[in-house]
């Protein structure tokens, strides 16, 4: 059971990497000044995949079991790259790069846009703080003193869903070139909203507030 686990694990790391690809091609493809607002439109789309993903698969395994949740994620994960294959635009030739030299580039990048590494390092580390809440609040709200089901911790994906929004009004506000207000502010919310989760960890109200909190933050420290 462990090998198959392992090797379903890194197909399905294999497959959400489109992720890390769709936003730069989105880049790319959006105008001067529209390019933030593209891509906080995909980061909004992609977050509340993430998200909603968490209601439905609650619902999913308490009616059918935790397996049919994998299942359902297949055969959808299917559809979207039938889609997705026939609605992107045509890939344009170009110049054939080691990825050696790819990641060399990287390394001369960072050293020469001394912004970008800011950037670089608090979308990493508001990443990480939405990683860190969504990977343990089913085990927080499973236990005492919530003791709520998969289908009710599920629903706390809704309200993560409401702060996604967020993603796109970052977007628009680093057209306008307040990027930087912007990124300061959403790491300040992170901190506040951290700061409500603890006190208030024991009340699902504070946790419903600080979860919509801390999402929102999230998705604009991230653009």
């Amino acid at each position: 059971m462990l090998g198959v686990l392992i090797a379903a694990m890194t197909l399905v790391g294999l497959c959400v990497v489109v992720a890390q690809i769709v936003v730069p091609l989105v880049a790319e493809l959006a105008g001067d000044g529209q390019r933030g607002k593209a891509v906080g439109t995909v980061m909004t789309g992609l977050l509340l995949g993430i998200l909603l993903a968490r209601t439905v698969s609650g619902v999913v395994a308490s009616l059918l079991g935790w397996r049919a949740v994998f299942v359902v994620a297949a055969c959808f994960t299917g559809i979207l790259a039938i889609v997705v294959r026939t609605r992107l635009p045509d890939e344009r030739v170009r110049p054939h790069i080691a990825y050696r030299d790819i990641l060399r580039s990287m390394v001369a990048i960072a050293r020469a846009h001394p912004e970008l590494r800011r950037s670089a390092a608090l979308g990493a580390l508001g990443f990480g703080s939405f990683s860190v809440f969504w990977t343990t609040i089913a085990f927080r709200l499973s236990g005492a003193p919530f003791h709520y089901a998969d289908s009710a911790i599920g629903l706390l994906g809704l309200v993560g869903a409401a702060g996604a929004l967020c993603a796109s009004v970052a977007g628009r506000l680093a057209d306008r070139g307040h990027a930087h207000t912007g990124r300061v502010g959403a790491a300040s919310a992170i901190g506040v909203a951290f700061a409500v989760l603890y006190v208030g960890r024991n009340s699902i109200v504070v946790v419903i507030i600080g979860c919509s909190c801390s999402t929102s933050a999230c998705r604009g420290s991230r653009c």
